[in-house]
């Protein structure tokens, strides 16, 4: 399903960064910055748009893609785990320590954005997918 033109939007929807590409930051937030994003990333899970797995219909997704910026649910997960870190690279909500980068991409992205970008071109009446 992934060609160069979605790749392209991926890009573009992420933003512009200084390093270039996709690029995000690698290290681990220490246990301040944690605290601090544990607080951000229980916010953004809150929102509405976020309730439900960026990829299909189930409720109350526990994973994020810090590249993409999507709130993603645990089978859904797996599927992008496989696809590889140059395409989505999944962070837990609850077990890793989220740095200010990957909090702040999410703020930019979410999951309503990011479907109004991926979804825009789905036919009326097609079904999303199920996980």
């Amino acid at each position: 399903f992934l060609n160069r033109e979605l790749v392209s939007s991926l890009v573009r929807l992420a933003g512009p960064r200084p390093e270039g590409g996709m690029g995000l930051s690698v290290y681990k937030a220490d246990g301040v910055e944690s605290a601090r994003n544990r607080d951000r990333v229980e916010s953004l899970a809150s929102l509405p748009e976020n309730k439900i797995c960026a990829d299909c219909p189930l409720h109350g997704p526990r994973w994020i893609s810090i590249n993409l910026g999507a709130f993603i649910c645990l089978p859904c997960s797996g599927i992008h785990r496989n696809l590889g870190v140059h395409i989505s690279k999944m962070r837990s909500v609850s077990m890793d320590a989220l740095n200010d980068d990957w909090m702040d991409n999410m703020e930019r992205v979410g999951n309503k954005r990011l479907n109004l970008e991926w979804q825009a071109q789905v036919p009326a009446g097609d079904a999303l997918p199920t996980a």
